[in-house]
């Protein structure tokens, strides 16, 4: 896929999608998805463009903290996504659901021509391209360009 950044959104947005809808489910399970997903909240992309849940601290040997693990990394990543989402699915007037969809079957089937389409028939020919260099690195500046680059869309 030609996104780094975006990608790894993706990859979140469907674990929270997983954690909230299967593995809630099961009983085994239960009273740790409350922990690991934060207070109840609605069924919308915001949703998914809150900061991730610390669940796991590592100490060293004198019990000082030295590192904490999140449960749904790249928030930025996250809130970029579903900025650009919000955007295409206003302007062509699609739930935003679908137009995650795309962006789905393109990073897994490597098909990257309908969502190409969809970007640049939104915002502009070139747009896809353009974003595509944006997004061209996984790490927080170039996370924080590709925020910026979707707010100016």
């Amino acid at each position: 896929m030609v996104f780094q950044n975006l990608d790894e959104a993706i990859v979140e947005i469907l674990a929270i999608d997983f954690v909230k809808k299967k593995v809630s489910l099961n009983p085994f399970f239960r009273k740790d998805v409350p922990l690991l997903m934060g207070p109840e909240r609605d069924e919308t992309l915001s949703d998914f463009e809150e900061d991730g849940y610390i669940v796991g601290r590592y100490f060293n040997t004198k019990g000082k903290c030295i590192e904490e693990k999140m449960m749904f990394p790249y928030p930025v990543q996250r809130k970029a996504l579903v900025a650009l989402i919000t955007k295409i699915a206003e302007k062509r007037e699609m739930k935003a659901y679908d137009v995650f969809k795309v962006f789905c079957s393109a990073m897994c089937s490597g098909n990257i021509i309908p969502l190409g389409r969809l970007i640049d028939n939104t915002f502009g020919v070139g747009t896809f391209r353009a974003l595509a260099s944006v997004d061209n690195a996984l790490t927080d500046a170039a996370a924080k360009r590709l925020k910026q680059f979707i707010d100016h869309l």
